[in-house]
């Protein structure tokens, strides 16, 4: 009877010894649960409360990008200079070489040493304080003043792209690393555009001509795509940290033209570190000025608009004019007879006015391939010394 009754004992203190280990384990669960929700509560209010932060400090730097509005008012002391050329149609007279300058020295470009670039497109050369640049769809090389080759800036790599007699042609998926068409100079500076369509980066690049650096050796690693294959160091980063990778672009169809047309288009200017001009094709605006995040600073807007223009084709006669002197840039816009200076952030200062009077062509003359410019005045070309300005224009036929 004793053993019975200590045996009850013993399991009854083994059953309260089990039931007491699963009420702990009981509770041990649903306090690690609680601390799991706690945490994972404590974390998503962290989360939310640092996209709150990024989000506010979106808004205060966009706050501080203001949209100013564009000013073109005339500068008082320095009035525009109208350049009368329908008055003086008639006033032709020869031109002696000594009154345009004192001296004319020959330049003898050498070939660019790399058998692997091809040599059936020509060159766009820049002046710098003292050297040469030398810029078409293969790459950008640098010379010295007497046009002896010192070193490639950048070699560029492309598929999709056709050259023939001059002309360019590129398929919708052509891809491209290396220099673009930007490019400008400041002192022995050297500015440019570079891109890999691959990868979606976007750069202006920097390279001081007078380095003693040599020309990179650049062999495409596919452990890294993104490295640059180009001289120089990045000034601005025209996808502002935000590269994505490109969708791919369908095969079918294709865009092209004469190489010097690439080359005398309207392209990317920096300004500074803080802002640069985008110039516009199509739309309400000819160019915006843009801070160094991309943000828009100010508009100008387009007045030589196309009204109800129904055609399917346009004939190309004039793209506009855009020129970098003493560190200013100059910009006239097609079909427009002002010529201006881009100061950031919204101004557009005149410059020169041409007066072209019963021989001008609007826009919607000039795109019109029905309509013949006989009698008619296209502006084409310009450049500028410190002295004279050198104008040429077709007169009755563009085409």
């Amino acid at each position: 009877m004793r053993f019975l009754i200590k045996l009850l004992i013993i399991i009854t203190i083994a059953l309260a010894v089990i039931s007491c280990h699963r009420n702990r384990l009981k509770t041990n669960e649903k306090k690690l649960t609680e601390e799991i929700v706690t945490l994972e509560k404590q974390n998503t209010e962290k989360e939310r409360a640092t996209l709150e932060k990024e989000q506010k400090d979106e808004i205060t730097r966009r706050s501080k990008s203001v949209l100013y509005k564009e000013d073109r008012s005339v500068d008082p002391e320095h009035p525009p200079v109208i350049i009368d050329i329908a008055g003086n149609l008639n006033n032709v007279k020869d031109i002696r070489l000594s009154e345009v300058a004192t001296s004319v020295s020959y330049i003898r470009i050498s070939p660019v040493p790399d058998q692997a670039l091809p040599s059936d497109l020509k060159f766009r050369y820049y002046l710098l304080d003292n050297y040469i640049v030398a810029q078409n769809l293969y790459g950008i090389h640098l010379f010295s003043k007497e046009g002896q080759f010192i070193r490639s800036i950048v070699k560029n790599e492309y598929t999709g792209v056709a050259v023939k007699n001059g002309s360019i042609s590129f398929w919708n998926d052509f891809t491209l690393r290396g220099g673009g068409v930007s490019a400008w100079v400041k002192g022995d500076k050297l500015l440019y555009e570079y891109s890999n369509t691959s990868t979606g980066q976007k750069y202006i690049m920097e390279y001081d001509c007078s380095s003693p650096g040599l020309t990179k050796n650049y062999k495409f690693d596919p452990e890294n795509p993104n490295e640059i294959s180009g001289l120089g160091t990045i000034a601005l980063d025209l996808n502002h940290g935000k590269t994505e990778i490109p969708k791919p672009r369908k095969h079918q169809g294709m865009f092209g033209g004469p190489a010097e047309v690439f080359f005398l288009d309207r392209n990317l200017y920096l300004f500074d570190n803080n802002s640069y001009a985008v110039p516009a094709r199509r739309g309400d605006n000819m160019m915006a000025v843009l801070d160094n995040n991309g943000d828009t600073i100010s508009k100008f807007t387009r007045y030589e608009k196309l009204k109800n223009y129904t055609k399917s084709l346009q004939r190309g006669t004039f793209d506009g004019v855009q020129y970098e002197s003493n560190g200013k840039m100059y910009f006239r816009p097609e079909y427009n007879d002002t010529l201006f200076i881009i100061t950031p952030p919204n101004r557009l200062t005149p410059v020169y006015t041409l007066n072209l009077g019963e021989y001008k062509v609007t826009r919607q003359q000039g795109v019109d391939p029905d309509f013949k410019l006989t009698g008619k005045i296209i502006p084409i070309g310009w450049a500028e010394t410190n002295d004279l300005i050198f104008l040429k224009y077709s007169k009755d036929d563009y085409d």
